[in-house]
């Protein structure tokens, strides 16, 4: 084990025996080289709001640590019951994965209204998936919501 290196820096290494005749040719481990990198920290900045009745948006950003290795996806996980271990099925429990280069928010659809839901966010790179983050609030009930202004107007 090599110790004191730094998440992310990618490290080379080189093998050589050793014996009273001396040290033998080096040789190159497979993969050439490798990099420490662990488990992403939690999202940043989680928020959730009713959308419509029967939907809520949840919005995230990336966490503070990424592990030493780029974040690759986001995974959204909702249910009914805080716990997270309910035996609901969907649409009142579910989980999607999505792509960190396209999506920093994600629309769950298809909720009962006036039901309690709760949410948590997690952020993934190659090792996995890191601590879930809980948005504010910390559980939302679908209604219908009061349109926001008009963006264009014309006479």
């Amino acid at each position: 084990t090599i110790t004191g290196l730094n998440m992310g820096t990618v490290y080379y290494a080189r093998v050589l025996a050793w014996n009273l005749q001396g040290y033998g040719e080096a040789q190159a481990p497979t993969p050439p080289s490798e990099y420490p990198r662990q488990l992403p920290s939690s999202p940043t900045n989680v928020v959730m709001g009713a959308t419509r009745d029967t939907m809520i948006t949840v919005g995230f950003n990336e966490p503070l640590d990424i592990g030493g290795d780029a974040i690759t996806s986001y995974r959204i996980k909702w249910d009914r019951d805080p716990s997270m271990n309910s035996l609901y099925e969907w649409p009142h429990k579910g989980s999607v994965a999505v792509n960190s280069a396209d999506d920093q928010s994600y629309t769950i659809t298809d909720l009962t209204p006036g039901i309690r839901y709760y949410v948590q966010v997690q952020a993934g790179n190659l090792v996995g998936y890191g601590t879930p983050q809980t948005p504010t609030p910390a559980w939302i009930e679908p209604s219908n919501q009061v349109p926001g202004l008009p963006t264009t107007l014309s006479l």
